[in-house]
């Protein structure tokens, strides 16, 4: 018997993400990090360049509370290029492993994304404050005009001895990728972050700055583009996607010269979340399909050539790296803490790091893979860390909810299992890891199927003999957070619920968030005539609670704000209703201090533990 995952344990766990290799495939470099940051600090995480063949680690950058991240191989493999953010200044390091030499670049902005294009580097990065502005709040005028003065995210070229040169101007780039002059940007008109969801896809020739639109997505959002090396095509994940930052969804085909775009995973029951050039015709797509992550490669058609139960990293957008013939990316399953593999075409994954060995003593807690039947006869997923039928159950509802629960050796959800309960994570309709048509079943739904789906799989799990209490607990974040607050005003079958930073009414959500075209995407409805915000909004039912709750969230969140959270439990509270507020300074949409984790998980755990015997 292993020791239980505890939150203390948790925050042990290193992340490892951002992998890249070397044009032979000889080198990987990615970052490692921990799972929190200290007050009023960055995440620290260190780049970490490590010897396929050797199997070892050869270079570490790390210093105490500097956050260094998206690590690349030059061209020619001799240079790693990263970017560093120390207290609130940012920099462009490339370091010469050869000579041992780093230079080091203050940046007027901060950045999001670099790459190599032959011996130059390609930086986006927010534009900096204009300095009459800029000399205006710091002599008291600083008051500000809402949603007129968000600086844009610009594509800048490095050349090492010649500076920085623009290649943008008035647009908001949120993504680019590139191939010796041509480069394909995801952008905007706007800088704000709603924007994103409005966002087209566009070539750009770096040498001249001529910008021309791809392809428009329509109510569908664009995520990592990969130029093929002849510049001649692009690869896209589409999706309807409810956040910046997830990845997956099918994957488009656009021939740059001509905008001919051709949808080549149309159909498939998969989610797709990255993509390698294999040559300029050939490529290798990551996956997700239900519970499994999986490797295929594309030549005319796909072939499986890896899968896995289990989480590639990092969760919300997995990558992966190829080079000369070979494979590498971080994965993890319910036995094994994350680790770097490294694989061939023949589809045998080997693991060559030791980056959480500390961690062999925790328990492993058993995972496995369940499918039902909802009330219309679709087929839902998810899967169940059972402790035994008897135990008391916590329903972990992700968020999103264009996002998945996928199955990993530790997370904040087994800190649940290590104080005793089993855990149920339903990835209902709206998911990713069935394709398209599944991810996009709960628009202009939101609260409907997408929650019966969740009540269906409970009852999935008694019928099945899986589940033999009813000591039953419901919490989750986000739209996890939206899905506890609706739970707790639509049934009473749950013993006690923990909602983290959800929404409660969407109307003033729609008014007060940074992301109003999400909500009206994904309902596609009229906010302020429409049938569907009062309809799915928690706040109007909350006559109904009877479920003792508590409510979590950060007080500088500006996706979904704390008012969502202050008006539900003002509800309650007026009514009666057992409810607590604990709300974080400091934090925005999560919880990501190192203290703040700790008391989030455990005053979620002690809530649930007041009301088992009851």
């Amino acid at each position: 018997m292993g020791k239980e995952h505890t939150v203390e344990q948790y925050l042990k766990l290193r992340n490892l993400s951002s992998v890249s290799m070397d044009r032979k495939g000889e080198n990987i470099v990615l970052e490692v990090s921990n799972t929190f940051h200290e007050k009023k600090k960055p995440t620290e995480t260190a780049v970490v360049v490590f010897s396929a063949k050797e199997r070892k680690l050869i270079h570490e950058f790390r210093e105490t509370n500097v956050r260094k991240y998206s690590p690349l191989f030059s061209e020619d493999g001799n240079r790693v290029a990263f970017l560093e953010k120390n207290s609130d200044r940012h920099y462009l390091v490339v370091h010469n492993l050869k000579e041992n030499i780093s230079e080091k670049l203050e940046l007027d902005g901060e950045p999001s994304q670099i790459q190599w294009n032959r011996d130059s580097i390609l930086v986006l990065k927010n534009e900096p404050k204009d300095p009459a502005l800029k000399k205006k709040h710091e002599d008291g005028l600083d008051g500000t005009f809402f949603e007129e003065e968000d600086p844009f995210s610009s594509l800048y070229q490095y050349i090492p001895g010649s500076g920085f040169r623009k290649l943008t101007e008035n647009i908001q780039v949120w993504e680019f990728d590139s191939a010796g002059n041509v480069a394909v940007i995801i952008a905007s008109p706007s800088p704000q972050e709603a924007s994103w969801y409005r966002a087209r896809l566009y070539s750009l020739e770096i040498e001249s700055g001529k910008i021309r639109e791809l392809y428009n997505p329509g109510f569908r959002t664009l995520a990592r583009p990969k130029v093929s090396p002849d510049g001649s095509n692009v690869l896209v994940a589409e999706s309807l996607r409810s956040d910046r930052g997830l990845t997956y969804g099918d994957i488009l085909k656009v021939n740059i010269q001509s905008g001919k775009t051709e949808n080549i995973t149309a159909g498939l029951k998969r989610s797709y979340s990255d993509m390698v050039w294999l040559d300029s015709s050939k490529f290798a797509t990551l996956w997700l399909q239900e519970c499994t992550f999986g490797i295929s490669e594309f030549d005319g058609g796909f072939r499986d050539i890896w899968n896995a139960m289990g989480t590639v990293l990092s969760p919300f957008n997995p990558g992966f790296a190829y080079a000369s013939g070979r494979y590498a990316f971080a994965f993890t399953d319910h036995n094994n803490p994350s680790e770097l593999y490294i694989m061939g075409h023949d589809g045998r994954a080997e693991r060559i790091s030791s980056f959480n060995s500390h961690m062999s003593e925790m328990e492993r807690y058993p995972a496995e893979a369940v499918k039902w039947k909802a009330d219309d006869g679709m087929e839902i997923h998810g899967f169940l860390r059972s402790l035994g039928p008897e135990k008391p159950l916590v329903v972990y509802v992700h968020g999103g909810p264009t996002s998945a629960s996928t199955i990993s050796f530790m997370d904040r959800s087994t800190v649940y299992m290590g104080s005793g309960f089993s855990v149920f994570a339903p990835n209902y309709r709206g998911s990713t890891g069935s394709g398209r048509e599944y991810a996009e079943a709960n628009r202009r739904d939101m609260g409907g199927k997408d929650f019966t789906d969740i009540m269906s799989g409970l009852e999935h799990l008694k019928k099945t003999g899986k589940l033999k209490t009813d000591k039953i607990f419901i919490t989750g974040g986000s739209y996890g957070g939206y899905m506890t607050a609706w739970a707790v005003t639509q049934t009473n079958v749950f013993t006690a619920a923990a909602g983290h930073f959800g929404i409660t009414d969407w109307l003033s959500f729609h008014g007060m968030s940074n992301i109003p075209d999400w909500d009206q995407i994904h309902y596609d409805d009229d906010p302020y005539s429409g049938e569907l915000y009062p309809k799915f909004s928690p706040i109007k039912y909350v006559k109904n609670v009877e479920t003792p709750i508590i409510l979590l969230h950060g007080i500088n969140d500006p996706c979904v704000p704390v008012s969502q959270y202050h008006q539900f439990y003002r509800a309650l509270k007026d009514l009666g209703k057992p409810v607590r507020l604990l709300l974080f300074p400091r934090e925005g949409h999560g919880f990501s201090e190192k203290k703040h984790i700790e008391q989030s998980i455990e005053e979620s755990i002690s809530w649930f533990r007041n009301y088992l015997n009851q």
